[in-house]
């Protein structure tokens, strides 16, 4: 959306006078744009998305009134709604925090058990009760088999560039490995689509970025546009996960998080699923990416991206598997 229509529309629809509307570069997701706005001595953020993806201002709204006080919750408007559906996009408007993510500053013991607390009530919440319906979120074999093709091509692939080239020795080096994570990664979909596990309300996304920790040290859970229904171990994957954070070893993330948690019954199994899946699904994308050029300007970092799953302690060897150099 057009900063010049963008405004209008916050004026109109929230009674503002915005003197200063910026664009941010915040997260890679192609359907939403975010911006900070300045009402008066107010700082405001808004968020646009376009009106084919899911909106998390009635959720944030919603479960700050069940008690979860970790979310930003929406500005309603003056038609006392906390979004509006202006040509194609739906537009929030939110108190700006002013913070860092987990990326930016080392979490504490006191984070994750704060954390562990939120999920916990989550967890909990009758998905019911939700103001909007929450789609269930499955089994799927379609990023590993995108990951298997790109696999099986990387003989085939013309390559133009240094960085082509690193990816492709990369994944050339680990080719057995990757493999036999996508077979897991096959083989366990298929065991828990038939089991069918319980399900809860998961936010789904809680990596580094995820996490903004005010001038206060007050931790705010965000982006809950991927509140999802699954099995709790969806969430539970990102403590100890290597999900980017810094401060404590993986073993205090968990030790923490689960103090506070409350629930013992946990499929680690699944865990390692929802671990591996991930990476999959972010190997076969940011490649893919890197390949046929979609994102070129951004082409270093996301191999960087890639990269970083194989070191020691990365992704990769949470999930549970050893790194072992292959000629």
């Amino acid at each position: 959306m057009k900063i010049e229509i963008l405004k209008s529309v916050v004026e109109q629809y929230w009674n503002l006078n915005i003197s200063q509307l910026v664009e941010l570069n915040l997260g890679a997701d192609p359907n939403a744009q975010t911006f900070s706005a300045v009402n008066g001595q107010q700082k405001l953020f808004i968020k646009t998305r376009t009106a084919n993806t899911p909106v998390s201002n009635p959720i944030t709204n919603w479960l700050w009134e069940q008690g979860i006080k970790e979310v930003i919750s929406a500005l309603n408007d003056n038609q006392g709604l906390p979004q509006q559906l202006i040509h194609n996009h739906y537009v929030s408007v939110y108190p700006f925090v002013s913070g860092k993510n987990g990326y930016e500053q080392p979490t504490t013991k006191s984070h994750w058990k704060q954390l562990g607390k939120a999920i916990s009530q989550l967890h909990q919440l009758n998905p019911d009760s939700c103001p909007i319906k929450i789609k269930e979120l499955g089994f799927s074999d379609f990023y590993p088999k995108k990951l298997e093709n790109i696999l099986n091509t990387l003989d085939d692939l013309v390559l133009k560039n240094n960085i082509e080239k690193k990816l492709i020795n990369l994944f050339k080096k680990h080719k057995n490995l990757l493999t036999v994570m996508i077979q897991d990664c096959l083989t366990l979909s298929n065991y828990y689509q038939e089991k069918n596990p319980q399900t809860v309300l998961c936010h789904s996304d809680l990596h580094a970025g995820n996490l903004l920790f005010n001038d206060d040290q007050q931790l705010f859970i965000v982006d809950w546009d991927e509140l999802k229904l699954a099995p709790k171990e969806k969430d539970l994957m990102f403590p100890g996960g290597a999900q980017g954070y810094q401060g404590l070893s993986p073993e205090e993330e968990v030790a923490c998080f689960f103090s506070t948690y409350n629930d013992e019954d946990i499929d680690h199994q699944l865990i390692k699923y929802y671990r591996t899946a991930r990476i999959i699904e972010d190997l076969a994308i940011d490649s893919e990416q890197i390949l046929i050029k979609k994102y070129e300007e951004n082409s270093e970092q996301t191999l960087t991206y890639i990269e970083n799953n194989f070191k020691s302690e990365g992704t990769i060897e949470r999930a549970g598997y050893s790194l072992v150099i292959e000629s």
